[in-house]
């Protein structure tokens, strides 16, 4: 379970740098929630997003 909407940014300390992921509203099979690479898709608005940021 997320105490965060769908569609919240949240970034990740990677170890080779922050990665920016949203998350979705779709369960996997172990009951946690699936979130989107978002440095896979550019922002055709060149925004970065900050942590806990929402865009949508």
């Amino acid at each position: 379970m997320s105490t965060r909407p769908a569609g919240t940014v949240v970034t990740h300390a990677g170890a080779c740098g922050p990665e920016h992921f949203e998350l979705t509203d779709a369960v996997l099979p172990d009951g946690t929630y699936a979130a989107e690479p978002l440095h896979r898709f550019p922002d055709p608005y060149g925004q970065t997003p900050a942590a806990g940021e929402v865009f949508g």
